[in-house]
């Protein structure tokens, strides 16, 4: 298995060694630059799928380099919430800000949650299919089958991202906590919400003679109750 890639650009080498430690329990392969100069550098060479940077080095010199010519998603690490107004004034912008002290289990799952969405935007050349769905991400279409409705217009964007997630791992039981990570749009969103997305969801299906699709698995979550196929669009 390939390993997702992390630059973590810390100058406090006891935050560093528990923080790269940690992320590689969860099977992650973690670069550690202590300077700026060195974190661009090994930008280059490595090549991360996301970049942990302190924002003290000060890290939002870095952050301001790698964005003129770089989409890598960036999770922030600060002491001080006024460092995130002063970032969104000079125009730049990180994907996630986290405050210091952490908790070391948050930075792994918000790590988690946008190695996924950023994985899943790079996926527009993959169709994804069941037996009942086909995806087509890259022109934003869904499929029924055996009646061939298409039902994209039907949904609403939170829908749609469900769909896509639990077409995409249909085996796998989601929480309500997951989802909200993959598919919520960012704010206070309440677990009980889930629920609401996914009843909408469930109702518009079954009237598109896509019935019992969306299972409720009891005090956890909700999983797709079908097995999937992978398909290259350019074949289709």
């Amino acid at each position: 298995m390939n390993k997702q890639r992390i630059l973590l650009v810390e100058d406090d080498d006891e935050i560093a060694a528990v923080l790269k430690a940690y992320l590689e329990k969860a099977q992650f392969c973690v670069e550690h630059a202590e300077n700026g100069v060195i974190a661009l550098d090994r930008f280059r060479m490595t090549q991360p799928q996301l970049v942990i940077l302190d924002v003290r080095m000060p890290g939002w010199q870095v952050l301001t380099a790698l964005r003129q010519s770089e989409n890598t998603p960036i999770i922030m690490l600060t002491d001080d919430d006024d460092y995130i107004d002063k970032l969104s004034s000079l125009g730049t912008s990180a994907n996630e800000h986290i405050v210091k002290p952490f908790n070391l289990a948050e930075v792994v799952v918000r790590t988690e949650a946008i190695l996924r969405r950023t994985t899943h935007d790079n996926e527009q050349h993959v169709i994804l299919s069941s037996r009942s769905i086909e995806i087509n991400l890259a022109r934003h279409r869904v499929r029924i089958r055996p009646t061939n409705l298409e039902i994209a217009q039907w949904l609403t964007m939170t829908e749609f991202r469900l769909l896509t997630q639990f077409v995409r791992e249909p085996e796998r039981v989601y929480s309500r906590d997951e989802l909200i990570e993959t598919c919520m749009l960012k704010g206070n969103t309440l677990p009980r919400t889930v629920d609401s997305h996914i009843s909408k969801l469930r109702r518009k299906l079954e009237e598109a003679g896509a019935a019992n699709l969306l299972k409720s698995v009891r005090g956890f979550g909700y999983r797709l109750g079908e097995k999937k196929w992978l398909k290259d669009s350019a074949n289709n």
